[in-house]
């Protein structure tokens, strides 16, 4: 193969041949070089060497020339080869023609004749370096815009696999939830028919103590078994992102008393004093989810009344400043659960709170604990806070969480400041007790028509939450609160406690 090529152009064949001459002596042993005495034999001289894909790294030319100016070759030179430097041999070069040079073509430099060798040899041995460098740089822009173009191939490529990873991973989440739902709804109608059944049996004055005994065994197993489905498909509506908030006005400070008189029985049995507090700013009526809320502090308090074995546990509740407040009804309601128990190391907090599906860390806790932390945790993060724990090891236990709500001063409490919203007052904490009294029974099922009822209950027994939602909206407006406690019973799954509340008017 050819090496590259030097062109060297002068119509005087002494001249030609002495650069010539001194090129071949300096630069021979990398470079061939070609000669040529007019214009025209240059251009042939260059279709030549780039038909047989040899490299021409510079090209000398004379400036006057009988057939072409020095500058018009260079001009042609450059339209075929553009990269090919060029040295401008002259001795009466105009400003003009210099001009043309730098302009038109790529001229590199120009040489006064007669020349300096030394000159003449240090300008090609820089053309020829610059040129070697342009050349290093065009090679490594080419390999680098081959590398962009093959890397912009995978990630396409991979983009396209993390795609189709994504819309596997979402059809077998979305097939996972709904198989939990189906089965939570198989399960739940034989289970509701067993404790309706039982607690009928149960009834019944001719059975024996042992027999009574016996079935209420069964009716409490079926209680238990009832919750753990609902909290399976209440987990599963929380990985599926169906879980919502269902925000009203409540009486919290009911909300927390409650609390109290349902786990402070408990408490006692155990020894065990629970304490509730609350700062004296903190309001009484407030906007939230109170179902949501509530199963938080049960949970909490509950766990915290297991984890004790002397000592106390305290509930304590105040309002703390709004980040960023925009409006003076919205406030963050801080909640704190502290007990004075075993206690337990971060790592198992974190295991509590995060994979509370792993087996304790703690051998002492493992008859302990149960299974609700995850369902409590995500409805925290759904009120807008987050659950932390502080604990040390026989030093007991602190659980803190805040919540975002809106003030609801008494003194509005007929207002409009939150239209279609029952009155706090009116709605009452969905505990069995309540639910079950003859208040709500009398004043809300009673104004019903009889066969509405005996659908509502057969409906419950079935487990349908479609046919007891679209019972619920043939309630006329004005008795929305009996509206809003069903809905929440629907979406509680509590479909025993409806069966309870409507158990009076079906079976007379």
């Amino acid at each position: 193969m050819q090496p590259p090529t030097i062109i060297c152009v002068d119509d005087e064949i002494f001249l030609l041949r002495s650069l010539a001459e001194t090129l071949k002596r300096k630069f021979g042993e990398n470079f061939a070089i070609e000669v040529a005495e007019t214009a025209e034999t240059a251009l042939e001289i260059i279709a030549e060497l780039q038909a047989e894909n040899v490299d021409i790294p510079l090209i000398i030319s004379d400036q006057i020339m009988p057939d072409m100016k020095g500058v018009d070759l260079l001009i042609k030179v450059y339209e075929k080869s553009p990269k090919t430097l060029q040295i401008l041999l002259t001795g009466k070069a105009s400003v003009e023609d210099v001009g043309k040079a730098v302009n038109y073509a790529n001229l590199y430099r120009y040489i006064s004749k007669p020349w300096q060798e030394d000159d003449l040899i240090l300008t090609v041995k820089e053309a020829l370096r610059s040129y070697s460098q342009d050349q290093k740089l065009a090679e490594q822009n080419l390999a680098l815009h081959q590398l962009n173009a093959s890397l912009e191939q995978k990630v396409i490529k991979r983009t396209a696999q993390l795609e189709k990873a994504k819309k596997a991973a979402e059809l077998a989440n979305e097939a996972k939830s709904n198989f939990f739902a189906f089965m939570s709804h198989e399960l739940r109608t034989p289970l509701n028919s067993i404790l309706g059944f039982s607690q009928l049996l149960a009834g019944d004055p001719t059975l024996q103590e042992e027999h009574r005994k016996q079935i209420k065994l069964v009716n409490r197993s079926g209680e238990q078994l009832l919750t753990l489905i609902n909290d399976i498909l209440a987990i599963s509506r929380l990985e599926s992102g169906l879980m919502t908030l269902n925000e009203r006005q409540f009486d919290l400070h009911r909300l927390l008393n409650f609390i109290k008189e349902m786990l402070e029985i408990k408490a006692t049995a155990k020894d065990l004093q629970l304490i509730l507090e609350w700062s004296s700013n903190l309001p009484q009526y407030i906007y939230a989810d109170d179902v949501k809320l509530r199963h938080v502090l049960l949970h909490l308090v509950s766990n915290a009344i297991k984890l004790t074995e002397t000592g106390r546990i305290t509930l304590r509740t105040f309002q703390t400043p709004f980040p960023g407040q925009q409006s003076p009804e919205s406030i963050t309601i801080h909640f704190e659960v502290e007990d004075t128990g075993l206690g337990m190391n971060s790592e198992f907090i974190e295991r509590l709170l995060f994979n509370p599906f792993q087996a304790p860390l703690n051998g002492n806790l493992s008859e302990k604990m149960d299974l609700n932390w995850s369902m409590s945790h995500e409805f925290i993060r759904l009120m807008g806070g987050e659950l932390i724990a502080q604990a040390a090891v026989d030093r007991g236990s602190i659980f803190t969480f805040k919540i975002q709500a809106k003030v609801y001063p008494p003194a509005e409490q007929n207002s409009s400041k939150f239209p279609g919203q029952i009155p706090p007052q009116s709605v009452p904490i969905l505990d069995q007790d309540v639910l079950s009294s003859e208040n709500i029974c009398a004043q809300s099922l009673a104004l019903m028509p009889g066969t509405w009822i005996e659908q509502l209950y057969q409906s419950a027994a079935q487990c349908s939450d479609r046919q007891l939602q679209s019972l619920i909206e043939k309630i006329p407006p004005e008795h929305s609160t009996l509206a809003q406690l069903l809905k929440e019973l629907v979406e509680n799954f509590r479909f025993d406690l409806i069966m309870e509340l409507t158990d009076p008017y079906v079976y007379k």
